[in-house]
């Protein structure tokens, strides 16, 4: 596997700093993990539940200003005026009642691992934990299932994330 994770916008000041913020979490999780490992702790359960409590957490707030709490319209305008669509760089593949395929073409929080010298097996192992934040934040999503059928932390053009209408 060969992470390809470059930037195609980089003229931007506010992205910059904002993937910059992104890239210092993503390494203070990595140098978490690392320094429990160390000492004989293995706390990748622990994450995973705890990033996953955090996405129902913010995946609340967001739905909170939806009308419609499954409707996958306002789900894709809220991540289209969100900075993040920029700093991530999210094409918006499928937008309609039924469908949202959103694919991420950069990760700052890969950028932070690669920064931070993180093995290309290890990020993958990391963007799986970090992605449970997702799966908690869409279970916010009335009627809707979440996939995520790629990550540029296992080698591929880009992270698509998909919502699909269950009723």
């Amino acid at each position: 596997m060969a992470i390809n994770n470059k930037p195609t916008i980089t003229d931007r000041a506010d992205i910059n700093c904002l993937r910059s913020q992104m890239e210092q979490r993503a390494q203070w999780f990595s140098f978490i993990l690392a320094e429990a490992k160390s000492k004989g702790i293995d706390l990748d359960d622990i994450c995973r539940e705890a990033i996953f409590k955090v996405g129902c957490f913010r995946g609340a707030d967001m739905a909170a200003n939806f009308k419609d709490k499954g409707d996958l319209l306002e789900v894709a305008k809220y991540f289209q005026e969100h900075p993040n669509a920029i700093a991530f760089e999210k094409e918006f593949a499928e937008v309609t009642p039924k469908r949202l395929e959103i694919r991420h073409h950069h990760c700052p929080l890969v950028s932070g691992w690669q920064k931070a010298g993180v093995d290309e097996e290890t990020i993958s192992k990391y963007c799986e934990i970090a992605m449970c934040g997702d799966y908690g934040m869409f279970t916010n999503v009335k009627d809707a299932k979440f996939t995520l059928s790629s990550t540029i932390a296992d080698g591929d053009p880009d992270c698509t994330l998909i919502l699909e209408k269950t009723k």
